[in-house]
């Protein structure tokens, strides 16, 4: 009887290991430094934002409700020195700045990054209302140590501070 019962315990303890191994992000994103790719993200206000491993990404305006209210499109994700150099190339922004930037907020240039996301969808009331496919950029940085994602949107200055999911 002690043996069924520790072979019973065993196998219950291996599901929950499968399970939760599985439920951990995207192996293959994070060993190119991606931490963002395969992962959802949460602001404080409620928002989702989720980056499937297909490079497809869904906004949310509420975590709660998913069929309404969101964007959806494609997504490309540059890490460290090629999110630097883009974000000079591209949008003006000094790569000494950014780097000054890092070092203020202490974070490590393998967790920056520039995020470009091309809306396809605005689901409100239902329905698609997006007049046009517009591409929207995105920087900022991971900190793995407490799983926050700080995101600043290049064209309204938003910023976003997300945890991970």
């Amino acid at each position: 009887m002690f043996s069924t019962l520790k072979k019973a315990a065993a196998c219950a303890v291996s599901c929950v290991m499968l399970f939760t191994l599985s439920a951990c992000g995207n192996k293959e994103a994070e060993e190119k430094g991606d931490y963002l790719t395969g992962n959802k993200w949460e602001t404080s206000a409620g928002m989702l934002l989720e980056f499937g491993k297909d490079g497809t990404f869904k906004w949310f305006n509420n975590k709660t409700v998913r069929d309404d209210n969101y964007y959806s499109g494609e997504f490309t994700v540059m890490v460290g020195q090629e999110a630097v150099d883009y974000l000079a190339e591209n949008h003006g922004l000094a790569e000494d700045i950014q780097l000054s930037a890092m070092d203020k907020f202490d974070v490590s240039i393998d967790y920056y990054y520039s995020v470009i996301m091309n809306n396809k969808e605005r689901i409100q009331g239902g329905e698609n209302n997006l007049e046009e496919e517009n591409e929207i950029v995105y920087y900022g940085y991971y900190k793995p140590k407490y799983e926050s994602l700080y995101l600043y949107n290049l064209d309204s200055l938003t910023s976003y501070d997300f945890v991970k999911m």
